[in-house]
């Protein structure tokens, strides 16, 4: 009897780690140069598959100190193309293939302009494309496959579906939030938009919604004009391509979500209180997560956001041990 209690226990607990998604704040900062934070890179895990959203600077290291098995990692969908979203990305085509022998082709998504971007990332690591490959490093893997987009449903296999929204992001248009469903549930992406109707127009209830910060306070833009350049003119042109705590609070509430989540952080001289207060004082009143490197959140039954786990000192991951230190998923 009890044995047959235990399958059962097992049962469940199989069924829901299954339906469970697992999302990655790989990077959490945007192109400024910050201690804690790489650049914007978000990965999300279901049963089988890997989907990630953005190749900030140090994508790949934020994988490797959370022992994430990059080499599955094949697909990867952009929201734009500023340097600060793809920046990472030559160390994870390329790395990744030579030192963990991935032998499968990298899929990419993005607005029009991707194929540019692959073809010229090609062009830039040519030497490697043709030196690196020997009876273990096969040339499949480093082969590409393109996709550009710009909007309605990109991604669809039996549980998983990801459908493209024009975004609005000024001098980095043509821009794309992303609408990820799995298993009845949902994580909104909004890239680096500014406030976007069409996300609410879209979406009308969604478990997470992420939005990227700019957060020069309130007193400092009241105040501008009292500032050298090019303080007032970088604020000024900034604050018309991303998003306010407030325009980040509007765009919470208009698509429905129970969660609101920050990364692609620029704080200035904000606090992470100062921001949550000011979303608050807009009239969002869910939850509201500022993400950090490499924290993770699952959400199942419940959403739970988890740290990360510390990096060994003697970390190294080579190609002798790789299989032994990253997770095997």
């Amino acid at each position: 009897m009890q044995s047959l209690i235990l399958m059962s226990i097992l049962g469940c607990l199989s069924i829901h780690v299954q339906a469970e998604i697992t999302m990655h704040f790989l990077g959490t900062g945007g192109p400024e140069i910050t201690k804690e934070r790489q650049g914007v890179a978000t990965l999300i895990e279901v049963p089988g598959n890997k989907f990630l959203f953005d190749a900030g600077r140090g994508v790949l290291q934020r994988m490797g100190e959370s022992r994430i098995n990059f080499p599955a990692i094949k697909n990867v969908f952009f929201t734009h193309l500023h340097s600060d979203h793809i920046e990472g990305l030559p160390s994870l085509w390329m790395t990744s293939w030579f030192i963990t022998k991935r032998n499968a082709p990298m899929h990419f998504w993005g607005p029009p302009g991707t194929q540019n971007t692959i073809t010229g990332l090609q062009a830039f690591m040519s030497h490697d494309v043709v030196a690196r490959v020997n009876p273990v490093v096969q040339p499949s893997g480093i082969k590409t496959i393109v996709t550009e987009v710009t909007e309605g449903v990109v991604y669809q296999d039996d549980t998983t579906r990801i459908t493209a929204i024009p975004a609005e992001h000024g001098d980095g248009n043509p821009a794309l939030g992303y609408l990820f469903e799995h298993q009845g549930h949902s994580i909104l992406l909004t890239g680096d938009s500014t406030y976007t109707p069409a996300f609410g127009k879209k979406i009308k209830q969604v478990d997470i919604t992420i939005c990227n910060v700019y957060a020069p306070s309130l007193a400092l833009l009241e105040n501008l004009d009292e500032f050298e350049e090019p303080i007032p003119t970088v604020v000024r042109a900034v604050s018309k391509k991303l998003a306010s705590p407030e325009q980040a609070a509007q765009m919470f509430i208009e698509t429905g979500a129970k969660v609101g989540v920050f990364t692609h952080n620029i704080f200035y001289d904000s606090t992470a209180e100062d921001i949550k207060e000011r979303v608050r004082t807009a009239g969002f009143s869910g939850k509201v997560h500022i993400a950090t490197d490499r924290e993770y959140v699952t959400l199942g039954r419940k959403t739970r956001f988890h740290r990360a786990e510390a990096v060994p000192d003697d970390l190294e991951i080579n190609s002798l041990n790789f299989k032994a230190i990253l997770k095997n998923n």
